[in-house]
């Protein structure tokens, strides 16, 4: 290919020489579990599952780069602080919330990237598929904010947030379970009913 191919078509021929090479591979098909596919099926599994990755990297470089800006400031300003200089210090994560109007622009784009996505000529484009692990990642932040609330609410030890974090960050359940706590942190404001108890 020429040099101008995007980065996704050259991404996914490099995955689809990995996969044939992965499925030819007699360790990796009987530690994955898939001795009962042919080669050309497990060819086209593993091309699957890796294309639905590219298909997602837009929103997981999004992610990724603002948890990666976030803990580099993180570190930056406590350097500052230690030497005495003027810095903007991050307000605590337990009192983090997005903001009503943030909030509703990311459900805004939520359904218009499923509607688009019904339009034949932009199926193809992974709005959806983007756009929904964005939304999911911010309801869920929200979610694990209100788990650091919570904790240090109850005076838990604070290496206990930081786990729980790792676990429902790391794990579809997790997820899953941080995603509604953050929908019902946003919509009932759970931390202000917490404090008024």
């Amino acid at each position: 290919r020429g040099s101008g191919s995007a980065l996704g078509e050259q991404l996914m021929a490099v995955l689809q020489t990995a996969a044939e090479m992965l499925a030819g591979t007699k360790e990796f098909v009987n530690a994955a579990g898939l001795g009962q596919l042919s080669y050309s099926e497990r060819v086209q599994l593993i091309v699957g599952m890796y294309g639905l990755l590219n298909a997602l990297l837009p929103s997981v470089v999004l992610i990724a780069s603002a948890v990666v800006s976030f803990f580099l400031y993180w570190i930056l300003s406590k350097w500052e602080r230690k030497r005495n200089l003027e810095t903007v210090l991050l307000m605590p994560f337990r009192y983090f919330r997005w903001p009503s109007s943030m909030m509703m622009g990311f459900l805004m784009m939520f359904v218009l990237s499923f509607l688009l996505e019904r339009v034949p000529e932009l199926a193809g484009m992974q709005l959806y598929l983007n756009i929904n692990l964005l939304f999911e990642f911010a309801v869920a932040l929200q979610g694990l904010a209100a788990v650091f609330f919570l904790f240090n609410l109850w005076r838990f030890p604070r290496i206990l947030p930081v786990l729980a974090g790792i676990f429902g960050m790391g794990t579809g359940i997790g997820r899953m379970i941080l995603f509604v706590l953050g929908a019902a942190d946003y919509m009932f404001n759970l931390r202000v009913r917490m404090i008024r108890r």
